[in-house]
C-alpha cells in the first residue's frame, strides 16, 4: 500500500504528532496502513459496488492523510467505475443517488464517518488527485494514484507517455525501435493500443481490397463477435457502406441484431476471426470475393480450397508485423481519443506485477463471465 501526501499550509488544524490512530496501523511512522477494520467496511462496500458496474479504483483523499486531522474528519473515497463514455454522467447521477444510504457510517470505534464520491470519468478522478490533500491506495493492487501522478511528472519535464508494438516480458525498460510505438495522451488502461490496432490492420492493412468492394448494398460477413470483431465493426460502420453480418454467440448485448446464429451467402467479403473453418466448408464467398483470415486455425483444417478457387477469391493474413503497422496504431490513438471507437469495458482488471501476477494468468485463462482482458501493472 502506498501513501502519497502533497505538503499543504493550513491556518484551522493544530498539526498531530501522528496519522489518526483509530483509522490508521503505524500511525506514528511515515508509512501508515490503514486498520483491517477500516479495509473490510470498505471492501464489504466495493463488492456492492461492483454489482453496479466494474469499480477501476478505490482512493482515500483527504484531510484523514496528513496531520492536521479532526477528531472527526472523514474517510473520502473516490470510487472510480468503468462505464461507456457516453454513459458517463447518466451512471454518475444514478450511483449517486444510491449514497445516501451508505454515506456516513463511522469506522468502529471512532468518531470517523466514511463516505463515498462516484467518479465515472477518468479525467475527473485526474484532476481531484491533483488538488487533493493526500492521496492513499486502497488496495495494494491499485495503483492509479501513483500511475497518473507518476504520468503527469514524467509530462511536466518533457516525456512523452507512449503505448508499444509489444514489449520483452517482465522488462523494466527496454529499446523500442523507431515505428514500433506511438504517443498516447495519458495514462488510461483504454491506451493499450496493440490489441486495438490489431483489429484496425484487419482492415487497414490491405485496405485497397475493401474500397473496391465498397459499394451500397455489399455484404460483408465477421465470424466472431469478440473484441477484435467489434473493433472491426466500428471502423467499417465509420468508413464503409456494407451490410455487416456477425456470425458468433459472445457479446449479445453489445451487437444486438447484427449477430446471427447462421448466415446465408455469398458475401462480398470475409472476415474470419474464428478459429473454425466455416469460411472453407460453406459457400460464403460470392465471385471475386474477399477473405480476411485473421485468425489460427487451432484444431487445423482439412480444405481442397475449391469454394475459393471457384470464385477466384482473393485470401490476405492481416498481422502486427507488417511494415506500416504503426499507422493502426495512430489510427487507434485517434479514434479512442474522439470517442469513434467504442471500447469502454475490454479491459476488465488491472493486476500488480509483484503480487497478482499469478492470478493474472489464472484469471485470463478461466474467463469466467464478465472477464475479457486482463493489463498487469507495471510501476
Amino acid at each position: 500500500m502506498k501513501f502519497y501526501r502533497q505538503l499543504i499550509e493550513s491556518i484551522i488544524d493544530i498539526p498531530r504528532k501522528t496519522y489518526a490512530p483509530g483509522v490508521f496501523d503505524d500511525a506514528d511512522t511515515e508509512n501508515p496502513k490503514l486498520k483491517q477494520k477500516v479495509l473490510d467496511m470498505i471492501d464489504k462496500q466495493i463488492k456492492e459496488f461492483e454489482k453496479l458496474a466494474p469499480v477501476v479504483s478505490t482512493s482515500l483523499i483527504g484531510s484523514i492523510l496528513t496531520k492536521r486531522y479532526r477528531n472527526d474528519a472523514d474517510l473520502d473515497i473516490n470510487v472510480l467505475f468503468d462505464v461507456p463514455e457516453d454513459e458517463q454522467e447518466e451512471r454518475r447521477v444514478q450511483y449517486s443517488g444510491l449514497l445516501k444510504d451508505i454515506n456516513g457510517k463511522n469506522v468502529p470505534g471512532t468518531e470517523h464517518p466514511v463516505n463515498y464520491y462516484v467518479i465515472t470519468d477518468p479525467k475527473v478522478l485526474e484532476n481531484n488527485n491533483r488538488k487533493a490533500d493526500g492521496i492513499f491506495s486502497i488496495k495494494d493492487n491499485d495503483k492509479t494514484p501513483l500511475l497518473l501522478e507518476t504520468a503527469r511528472l514524467l509530462t511536466e519535464i518533457g516525456f512523452d507517455l507512449v503505448a508499444t508494438r509489444g514489449e520483452p516480458a517482465y522488462a523494466d525498460e527496454y529499446n523500442a525501435r523507431a515505428g514500433t510505438y506511438v504517443k498516447v495522451p495519458r495514462l488510461d488502461p483504454k491506451y493499450i493500443i496493440e490489441p486495438v490496432a490489431c483489429g484496425l490492420n484487419v482492415v487497414m492493412q490491405e485496405e485497397s481490397q475493401f474500397e473496391k468492394r465498397n459499394a451500397k448494398g455489399a455484404r460483408l460477413l465477421i465470424i466472431g463477435s469478440g473484441f477484435l470483431a467489434w473493433v472491426v465493426y466500428q471502423y467499417l460502420n465509420a468508413h464503409y457502406f456494407f451490410d455487416v453480418d456477425v456470425l458468433g454467440s459472445s457479446n449479445k448485448e453489445l451487437w444486438g441484431d447484427k449477430l446471427k446464429n447462421e448466415v446465408d451467402g455469398p458475401y462480398d467479403i470475409v472476415v474470419d476471426l474464428n478459429t473454425r473453418d466455416e469460411v472453407f466448408k460453406q459457400d460464403l464467398v460470392g465471385e471475386q470475393g474477399l477473405v480476411v483470415l485473421g485468425a489460427e486455425k487451432t484444431n487445423g483444417i482439412t480444405t481442397k480450397f475449391d469454394k475459393l478457387l471457384w470464385n477466384a477469391a482473393t485470401l490476405i493474413f492481416p498481422s502486427p508485423r507488417q511494415k506500416d503497422f504503426q499507422r493502426c496504431m495512430k489510427m487507434a490513438v485517434k479514434m479512442i481519443e474522439t470517442g469513434a471507437l467504442d471500447i469502454s469495458g475490454f479491459w476488465s482488471k488491472g493486476y500488480d506485477r509483484d503480487t497478482e501476477w499469478r492470478d493474472a494468468f489464472k484469471e485470463g485463462n478461466q474467463r469466467m463471465p464478465g472477464y475479457n482482458r486482463g493489463y498487469i501493472e507495471w510501476l
